[in-house]
């Protein structure tokens, strides 16, 4: 059994409703199969690699995907250019059709920003918003001015951040799309929840299946094999409104899966406490150093040993900042 506050229960059906009925919408006039494979040509080069051990790059597959759809949930940890997709979506977007109307939006005005400045500097005309600027959200009683019957005036409306979205302004924001309007969530699946009720992102992205017609569909366009996409992913018993409007992106750039960074994210990732803690106390692997300290609190030796890892970090913002606090980080 579950409790809710009708409010909440309310809110989390209509936002269900709205969803279900725009996975099913029409799917967007898009241009010839051709041009679409000559836009992902351009921005993520024509060569595509084959053979059993050959992984398809989910950043080409989610942005055929978001051209392809109504609304996209695209996923990816730190460091697996959710917002370099997002921008080569946009400049593909925008040399099949010039005259899109695009609004970026995201919960913060820093992350909104951060969302233009990966742009191309076509694109940098385009605005961004805050989600509560975006839909003009009174500040006293919570209520949006863009909502079903005075709906946003963009063709398509692209959200970072989206884990953050709590259920009130997830439905707010689904309720202010005209039928014809792409909308693109990116964010982290397993990052923490929204301050607020409902983890929006997290539960709609935490599935993701291919139909056949959707993998024959996205083999075209983007030049891997159905068979290849579909073995790359494990299989999944979600026959939810949502098929083919998920994608994760699984390559991170910033580390390796086999690095001791990467294998640390990944077991935390799966609550796998005994992996991680070992990981963490293994002396061999570089980038993890444990520390013991049974004090009630933490004494200066650790803390200075534990300062010691963020020396270089320091010297980059000595140099980029001026000096830092001399009070903020202990001296070795």
């Amino acid at each position: 059994k579950r409790q809710y506050l009708y409010r909440h229960f309310e809110q989390e059906r209509r936002l269900a409703r709205r969803l279900v009925e725009r996975a099913q919408s029409p799917r967007p006039q898009i241009l010839d199969i051709a041009r679409l494979r000559e836009c992902l040509d351009a921005d993520f080069g024509s060569a595509i690699p084959t053979g059993s051990g050959a992984a398809p790059d989910w950043q080409r597959i989610a942005v055929a995907q978001a051209l392809f759809n109504p609304m996209t949930f695209i996923s990816g940890g730190p460091g697996t250019g959710k917002t370099r997709t997002a921008a080569q979506l946009i400049d593909c977007m925008l040399r099949l059709r010039p005259n899109t109307r695009i609004a970026l939006a995201a919960p913060t005005g820093k992350a909104a920003a951060r969302l233009r400045d990966a742009l191309s500097p076509d694109s940098k005309k385009i605005d961004a918003f805050t989600l509560h600027r975006l839909l003009n959200i009174h500040p006293a009683t919570g209520r949006a001015h863009h909502d079903a019957k005075n709906p946003l005036p963009f063709d398509l409306v692209v959200v970072d951040e989206a884990s953050m979205l709590d259920l009130t302004l997830a439905l707010q924001l689904i309720d202010a799309l005209p039928t014809q309007t792409q909308c693109v969530l990116l964010g982290d699946k397993d990052q923490l929840p929204p301050v607020e009720i409902g983890s929006v992102f997290a539960t709609l992205s935490a599935g993701r299946r291919f139909s056949p017609q959707g993998l024959d569909r996205l083999a075209q366009v983007t030049g891997y094999a159905a068979e290849s996409i579909q073995g790359a992913i494990a299989a999944t018993p979600n026959n939810s409104a949502l098929t083919d409007h998920v994608v994760w992106l699984e390559k991170n750039y910033r580390f390796s899966d086999r690095s001791s960074i990467g294998k640390l994210s990944e077991a935390v990732k799966r609550g796998e406490i005994t992996t991680a803690t070992e990981l963490i106390q293994d002396p061999q692997l570089e980038g993890l150093q444990w520390f013991e300290d049974s004090h009630p609190k933490i004494d200066m030796p650790t803390l200075r040993a534990a300062a010691l890892g963020y020396a270089p970090y320091r010297t980059m913002l000595e140099r980029m900042n001026g000096r830092v606090n001399e009070h903020a980080i202990p001296h070795a």
